[in-house]
């Protein structure tokens, strides 16, 4: 049998990262602007942000991501909720980059699995704390192994090959996608407006759906299109984020937050701030006042 080759060409290639950070913002955070020769991926774990791009303002939500390009000014500020945030910069040469670039992206189920592992790969390699605004250089932590730089870059060409992936398949519907696109972020920005304002309560989708004049099974499809969740799903993230702000101001008991959240009692408060954080209330506690772990 004659073998012949099969080219395994290149789209993305990055050469070296500058940046890594998992910053959880308070609802008045105002950043610092800055523009700089790299690349640089936000990402709204959950809470929702505004971000600076040059001039124009953006409302990122939850699961939604935005690829600033080099030498583009940006900045981030809160609005008006506890937000986390993963941010990583980079530099590469690819001109792949520009179909991803200055772009509010809904990061999928498998880019949100691809954008964990390189979380967890960064956190395993490189040395904290993460939420450190003045890092200038990162380094690498006590013996990690050889394959460590490599495997880092790959996590993050991953990511970037996914969304790439997907962006250019949706180029694929546009004009459904325009007609359709306007109406369903007013309905996100509608409904996650609705949740906000009743953090202190305890909402149904029917009452959701109620409130907003919408169906509850047309929101659940917007939810699910635009944010990768559904409408409860987003709005218990909004109260743990609240939860892990009123934790960290050490004024209030875990019962106290559990009521006034909502939850009823605080076995059922703290049933649903671990399945949301990994952690109970007075583990996160601890985290917050040792500057460990995000």
């Amino acid at each position: 049998m004659r073998y012949e080759d099969t080219e395994l060409p290149v789209v993305l290639d990055v050469g070296q990262i500058i940046s890594f950070h998992y910053f959880e913002y308070v609802k008045d955070f105002q950043g610092v602007g800055e523009s700089h020769d790299f690349w640089e991926f936000v990402y709204v774990d959950y809470g929702e942000i505004w971000i600076q791009a040059d001039e124009e303002r953006i409302l990122l939500c939850s699961q939604e991501g935005y690829l600033h390009r080099p030498g583009q000014y940006h900045n981030i500020y809160a609005a008006g909720v506890f937000a986390s945030v993963f941010i990583f910069s980079f530099r590469s040469r690819s001109h792949s980059l520009r179909h991803l670039e200055c772009r509010r992206h809904p990061v999928s189920r498998w880019g949100k699995d691809a954008l964990a592992v390189l979380l967890r790969t960064g956190k395993e390699f490189l040395e904290g704390p993460y939420d450190d605004f003045g890092q200038e250089k990162l380094r690498w932590k006590p013996d990690v192994p050889e394959t460590a730089g490599q495997l880092l870059k790959n996590r993050i060409e991953n990511f970037l090959l996914l969304l790439l992936q997907e962006s250019r398949e949706d180029a694929q519907d546009t004009a459904d996608r325009h007609y359709q696109e306007p109406r369903g972020r007013e309905t996100v920005e509608k409904v996650t407006g609705i949740l906000s304002e009743n953090l202190y309560g305890s909402l149904t989708l029917e009452q959701v759906a109620g409130q907003s004049a919408l169906s509850q099974s047309y929101i659940e499809k917007i939810f699910k299109k635009h944010l990768g969740t559904t409408v409860m799903d987003y709005y218990h993230r909004l109260k743990i984020a609240r939860a892990r702000e009123l934790i960290s101001e050490e004024e209030l008991t875990f019962t106290e937050i559990g009521d006034k959240l909502g939850y009823g009692s605080i076995h059922n408060f703290s049933r649903v701030f671990k399945k949301y954080t990994g952690m109970t209330p007075s583990g996160y506690q601890k985290t917050v006042q040792s500057k460990g772990l995000l």
